[in-house]
């Protein structure tokens, strides 16, 4: 699900919003509600999401363009029981379009941390990648209620702290190491968890 590296690759941006494209010529931009790609939008479970992908090459004013909306979840995986993730999970909905001009999609939020983009494909041949729209990442809202909450932490044997599951912190611990789960780690203490910061609109 990460946004492809490519050697031979024409990067553009709009504002600090940028995409990656195999064409020179071609711009594609994506808006989620509104919001440009790159944005992170606070949205319940179940809220609509309206996206806008608008095409542009002037040197291939009547091509064909193949459009997938793609999602993913943001969510470590443990190293002993990692899945390996292709695009194609992820592959929500997708249109096709000839010429310049825009196409739309929509779906709902799932309401934990996730994101969408879009893989734009020019006559079967050059590639384009929009940045992706982040849904409720970093994490937001309040504590769960009491006995209701999840804990993280490092399954380093040097850490002596564990994580609310909202802490900012939790995000910087890599995939293969973070722990969680119901009931803290004997022998360790509550750290001082700070919330992330809210997001842009």
């Amino acid at each position: 699900f990460l946004w492809p590296r490519l050697t031979l690759i024409a990067a553009r941006k709009f504002g600090v919003r940028s995409f990656a494209s195999e064409d020179k010529n071609l711009t594609v931009k994506l808006t989620a509600n509104g919001k440009i790609m790159g944005s992170c939008l606070d949205l319940p479970a179940g809220s609509d999401i309206n996206f806008e992908v608008t095409i542009s090459d002037p040197d291939e004013p009547n091509a064909d363009y193949d459009l997938v909306l793609i999602r993913g979840e943001v969510k470590p995986q443990r190293r002993d029981n990692l899945h390996r993730l292709m695009a194609s999970d992820g592959v929500i909905e997708t249109d096709e379009r000839n010429g310049n001009g825009a196409v739309s999609f929509s779906t709902t939020t799932a309401g934990h941390p996730e994101f969408f983009y879009v893989r734009v494909t020019q006559d079967k041949d050059d590639r384009t990648w929009t940045a992706p729209v982040w849904i409720n990442y970093p994490r937001t809202g309040a504590p769960l209620a009491a006995g209701e909450d999840t804990w993280a932490w490092s399954a380093s044997s040097s850490s002596k702290v564990y994580h609310h599951d909202w802490c900012r912190v939790v995000v910087t611990i890599s995939p293969q190491n973070v722990q969680t789960g119901a009931t803290p780690p004997e022998g360790r203490t509550l750290h001082d968890c700070k919330r992330p910061a809210e997001p842009q609109h």
